[in-house]
């Protein structure tokens, strides 16, 4: 047994490497060095025609000695809920490169000319501009709907100096929201050089970029928080609260000071999840050894609230995701029927199987959106997933879409923006096939 533990931990392990679009390719180099910031100051100019050649064939985004059956299964176990309708693929068209390109740099400009470097955050203001976190370059970067890329804050240096946001630095930002106000709040992860040695030293570090552009660091009540692993920031609009996840727990932040726990790791243990209940009235659960898999503690980094203040929170190493609901009762809302199975789902409720999770964002008809592997996966309000697909070329056959996200966020117009290593994707959910 102990063998066969250790045998699947290394299948997993290697499933969650990242893939390449073209398997057949020699990896990039990486860059040794941030380059030195210049800016390119260019005229207006078309934005760029949709990818030809973006997305490859299904075939090309599995490995057949990694799974044990489908990607993508078709015959579900009796007494699971039916999947609903799928929709029609997205058009060829509805997938446009919005700025940034293959290189890596630091260059402000219209579209392609941009250059990011590793940037790993992704957020929209209530003007449809997009912010994102160019973590390489330790700056915050902003894109206009029409794909000009301007800094709005940092050097390109790493550093800790606030003040205008043209002279500010930052370290490592690594995620970004924006409030009501359109204030900017930026999550950093500080490296083991620019940590504080005493007993004092930080892990994170939230920053702040007002509306006249002048960067602070956020002073919380409660500043143990800083010495854990804040690994998300959310911002809830209705309520005007940031939300953070941090070793397991939740916390909200009102007035960008008082902190308040919303839940702590036991909401997310098996008792609290439903599924030893709905193992008693299906097969498919009460075949899984008594949940052998279901790891003894989470890993949350994600959340999402709904409109009806229910609170959506990613479980990384079990695959799934949890609802807390008003009153504070958590279980679990979609996956977690199967725990070491390398394969894809889409289905309902438990029935739902991902693979390598990460980001959630939630909004166009109330869906969620989650990076799964190289997919992107829609979650549904009553709990059912299907994965994106798209027509590989116009008026051709649909495959699933297949990139390296690092961060998604859609909007209520039914646009997703992804972040895919150095560029920025605008999609449209709208644009479908004829059905």
């Amino acid at each position: 047994m102990e063998r066969l533990y250790v045998a699947v931990i290394c299948l997993l392990l290697a499933a969650c490497q990242p893939l390449s679009a073209n398997p057949g390719a020699s990896p990039k180099p990486r860059a040794t060095a941030s380059p030195s910031p210049t800016v390119v100051i260019t005229s207006p100019t078309t934005l760029p025609a949709p990818i030809p050649s973006l997305i490859p064939s299904l075939e090309t985004t599995t490995n057949p000695d990694l799974l044990d059956e489908s990607m993508f299964v078709t015959t579900l176990p009796s007494g699971a809920r039916p999947t609903p309708i799928p929709q029609p693929p997205l058009l060829h068209s509805a997938l446009i490169l919005l700025a940034g390109s293959d290189t890596p740099g630091f260059q402000d400009g219209q579209g392609e000319q941009a250059k990011f470097n590793k940037p790993l955050g992704i957020s929209l203001d209530g003007q449809g501009n997009i912010f994102v976190a160019d973590s390489g370059n330790h700056a915050i970067r902003k894109v206009s709907s029409d794909g000009n890329v301007s800094t709005i804050a940092g050097t390109g240096q790493p550093g800790n100096k606030e003040g205008q946001a043209k002279q500010a630095q930052f370290i490592y930002p690594n995620r970004l929201i924006i409030d009501n106000a359109d204030n900017v709040f930026v999550l950093e992860y500080l490296d083991s050089n620019s940590i504080d040695k005493t007993e004092n030293r930080i892990l994170r570090r939230i920053r702040k970029i007002d509306k006249k552009n002048n960067v602070s660091t956020i002073n919380l009540n409660n500043k143990s928080i800083l010495n854990k692993y804040i690994s998300n920031i959310y911002f809830h609009k209705d309520s005007n609260q940031i939300y953070i996840n941090s070793n397991n727990e939740i916390f909200s932040i009102l007035e960008e000071n008082q902190v308040t726990q919303i839940a702590n790791q036991e909401k997310f243990s098996l008792k609290n999840s439903g599924l030893l209940d709905a193992a008693q009235k299906s097969s498919f659960l009460s075949g899984s050894s008594n949940f052998y898999g279901f790891r003894e503690e989470p890993n949350i980094d994600g959340l999402v609230i709904g409109k009806k203040n229910h609170i959506f929170v990613l479980d990384v190493y079990r695959k799934l995701v949890w609802k807390i609901d008003s009153e504070g009762e958590s279980s679990v809302f979609i996956g977690g029927g199967q725990f070491f199975q390398l394969s894809t789902w889409d289905a309902c409720d438990y029935y739902s199987r991902f693979f390598n999770v990460s980001r959630l964002s939630l909004g166009f008809q109330e869906n969620i959106y989650m990076i799964d592997k190289t997919f992107i996966r829609q979650i549904s309000s009553d709990g059912c997933s299907t994965t994106l697909k798209i027509q590989e070329k116009t008026g051709g056959a649909a495959s699933v879409l297949s990139l390296k996200v690092s961060d998604l966020v859609v909007d209520y117009k039914g646009i997703l923006y992804i972040l895919s290593e150095n560029k920025v994707y605008k999609l449209d959910l709208n644009a479908r096939a004829a059905s």
